[in-house]
């Protein structure tokens, strides 16, 4: 029986000029997870991942991890439509919804609505 693994990527860089690369432990938490993988056996035959810096950099510390125990890690395929869903857009369109139904949520939804900025927005 085949298996599939969705992994989210590491830590990104939040709240730095480049948010699309890993930070130190993003880079750690990637290797840790190939390393887990090893000990689990896990053997992957096909390896897929978004087009962004921090999908890319976590697909390869896994690699790099199977690389440092001598075993063997498919060619990363990159697939555009892994890459981030327009979170935006979503907030945008879903929170009046989510405000009906949810009272709780307002205060955010009202931080999001006022930021100035992308920074603002995802924090």
């Amino acid at each position: 029986m085949s298996r599939l693994y969705l992994v989210r990527h590491g830590q990104a860089s939040f709240m730095t000029e480049d948010y699309d690369r890993l930070s130190t432990l993003g880079v750690d938490q990637s290797r840790t997870l190939g390393k887990h993988w090893i000990t689990q056996e896990v053997a992957p035959v096909a390896a897929y991942a978004g087009t962004l810096k921090r999908q890319q950099t976590t697909a390869s510390s896994v690699g790099d991890a199977f690389a440092d125990a001598g075993q063997s890690f498919p060619d990363v395929e990159t697939l555009a439509g892994l890459d981030e869903y327009p979170a935006d857009e979503i907030m945008r369109d879903l929170a009046p919804v989510l405000r009906r139904t949810h009272p709780q949520i307002d205060q955010d939804a009202l931080a999001f609505e006022n930021a100035a900025d992308k920074t603002e927005r995802y924090r």
